[in-house]
């Protein structure tokens, strides 16, 4: 996993604005022990620490799989964005509020 600056290819220049901690490569390797889960839910925490409103990624549009899991961990999809020469573009946020759950 890497934590990187939102890529303006995907996200509008109002999104780019926004308060947030951007996911880029994120994969674990065993998958089924709970591992992937727990980092997601150390990037949100510690992004609610740093008073961020949204924690955002894109992932392969084409892995229905993959965003059936960020459902699964509070993050919704935005949209889906074809850029020449990239394979992702299905766009994804979970918002942070300050209570310490999910909106």
């Amino acid at each position: 996993m890497a934590l990187i600056e939102p890529e303006a290819d995907f996200w509008t220049p109002e999104e780019l604005a926004e308060s947030q901690t951007y996911i880029s490569r994120f994969f674990v390797v065993e998958d089924g022990k709970g591992y992937g889960s727990a980092l997601l839910e150390a990037v949100v925490e510690q992004a609610r620490k740093d008073g961020k409103k949204w924690v955002r990624l894109n992932c392969w549009s084409t892995n229905k799989k993959l965003h059936a899991y960020y459902i699964t961990h509070g993050f919704e999809h935005v949209r889906t964005v074809d850029v020449p020469g990239r394979m992702s573009g299905a766009l994804f946020q979970r918002k942070i509020d300050d209570s310490g759950f999910r909106e």
